[in-house]
């Protein structure tokens, strides 16, 4: 049987074409659909990326809270105490210790260690309010919690207290 020109071209044509959705089927078709699917992610990240890129611009310009000076250490440890006592804290002991530098920050900090009686409460809020006093910035380091001997209620804790100072006699912002 004796192949024509015709018919051979029809059968290269006809295994080119089949060739094609074979490839289409197997590799292009799983390809466009990774392609959605991560295109989909991507505009996801691209839009946190702008919403971050906003919140970033709003805060730009804003001020921020000036860190205290070493003159102003003992209003920020007042305020410290003020907000403490408002949460009926009991401050058994508050003993500030030499200014150092952070190694980490670079910035001068003024440990502050202290021992607490509170119930649970009163002492969860106390330490939530430290990120909102207006005088200082303040990290909590070496936190020992324990019940108070003889009561089911109290708790007895010692931390200390790393108050950032600003390089400045003047704040830092």
């Amino acid at each position: 049987m004796e192949i024509t020109r015709q018919r051979l071209i029809t059968f290269i044509l006809g295994g080119m074409s089949a060739a094609t959705l074979l490839l289409y089927l197997v590799f292009y078709r799983p390809f466009l659909h990774d392609l959605k699917v991560h295109g989909s992610e991507c505009r996801t990240v691209e839009e946190k990326v702008r919403q971050a890129r906003e919140l970033i611009q709003a805060y730009r310009g804003k001020v921020l809270k000036p860190l205290v000076t070493e003159g102003e250490i003992s209003l920020a440890i007042e305020e410290l105490t003020r907000r403490g006592n408002e949460k009926k804290i009991n401050f058994v002991a508050m003993s500030p210790q030499p200014i150092k530098k952070s190694e980490k920050s670079g910035y001068k900090v003024l440990p502050i260690e202290m021992e607490l009686e509170a119930d649970y409460k009163s002492l969860g809020e106390f330490l939530g309010l430290l990120d909102e006093l207006e005088r200082s910035l303040v990290k909590v380091e070496a936190l020992k919690i324990e019940t108070k001997t003889g009561s089911d209620s109290l708790l007895s804790a010692k931390l200390t207290a790393y108050m950032i100072l600003s390089e400045s006699s003047h704040g830092h912002r």
